[in-house]
């Protein structure tokens, strides 16, 4: 049974007056199992972003080491608040884990979207730098090619 039909479950319990205290507490595990799978997500998401900030060859060793201290402090928060609803027992245990949780999230976000523009704008430096490089190579070409009075007016 999924979260959404154990609340309806729960308030037409109440609502007939029986005791729901075995549904209430399967809907607090169902939480705590979701809330989990979310945070564990997240920390293989980040641990990926780690991984291509690592291998990234566009970014300096300072830039590199400033997002990986920010990735793993946020891993630290993560890991904090998966034992934070690996703990919880009560309704409002779980409710303040889940606004955790998804406080984190949006940090991740957040935070995910501008480490992955860095690495974009380092792509986009090396492109422009290779085309550069490029327009050089050709320059010298054409120069070479004018020495031995080769018309290049074709080119």
């Amino acid at each position: 049974m999924d979260i959404s039909n154990l609340k309806k479950d729960i308030v037409s319990c109440k609502e007939q007056g029986q005791d729901c205290e075995a549904k209430k507490l399967e809907l607090r595990e169902k939480a705590k199992n979701v809330l989990s799978t979310i945070s564990e997500i997240l920390i293989k998401h980040l641990e990926q972003v780690r991984e291509k900030v690592t291998e990234s060859t566009t970014l300096t060793e300072d830039e590199k080491n400033e997002i990986i201290a920010k990735i793993d402090s946020q891993i630290e928060e993560l890991v904090r608040a998966q034992d934070q609803v690996n703990g919880a027992t009560t309704k409002g245990e779980v409710t303040a884990a889940l606004k955790d949780i998804k406080s984190l999230m949006e940090k991740t976000r957040k935070n995910t979207k501008e480490d992955v523009t860095n690495l974009q704008q380092g792509r986009v430096g090396l492109i422009v730098e290779r085309a550069e490089h490029l327009g050089q190579r050709l320059d010298k070409i054409l120069t070479t090619l004018k020495e031995k009075d080769i018309s290049t007016a074709d080119i």
